[in-house]
């Protein structure tokens, strides 16, 4: 008589994954580039509000971190490689910084232009009156895919446990 295995279900399946993407994405705020006033920055902020996730296991929400934070460091060095370059102060003004809050949410913001003495990372990104836009912080933002990157972080996390 042969014995009958089930087969275990697991726990993150294709069909969460593709929900979890599609909640993550519902859970990106700030998208879009802005100028910090008053000043020169330009900033983008990231942020995912883990308690809507709260029924995942923690190594789904570890997963999402990590999955987070390497989408933020591929956007900036993206937007480090697409900056225009006359003296270089632009390109080596990026860089990305976890914001404080609540103990629900993950925060990172992505800046350009916090030390230069001037508001080239603004007038780069948006363009003057006599100068067109060089965008290079929203490109970034639109071409990295942060919900599949948080998803195979999440997929990564749980298979190797």
């Amino acid at each position: 008589m042969a014995v009958k295995t089930r087969k275990r279900k697991p726990i993150v399946t294709k069909r969460t994954l593709s929900k979890l993407e599609a909640l993550i994405f519902a859970g990106v705020r700030g998208g879009k580039p802005r100028q910090a006033w008053p000043g020169s920055r330009m900033s983008v902020t990231l942020d995912i509000d883990l308690s809507k996730f709260i029924a995942l296991p923690a190594l789904a929400i570890a997963g999402m971190n990590e999955g987070i934070l390497d989408a933020v460091e591929q956007i900036t060095e993206k937007a480090r490689l697409d900056a225009p370059e006359d003296t270089g102060e632009l390109k080596a003004s990026g860089r990305y910084v976890e914001l404080q809050n609540d103990s629900n949410a993950v925060s990172y913001e992505i800046r350009f232009g916090d030390d230069l003495p001037d508001a080239r990372a603004v007038f780069q990104e948006f363009g003057t009156v006599n100068h067109g836009p060089q965008a290079y912080l929203y490109p970034a933002v639109k071409a990295i895919k942060v919900g599949k990157i948080v998803s195979k972080a999440i997929e990564k996390r749980i298979k190797t446990g």
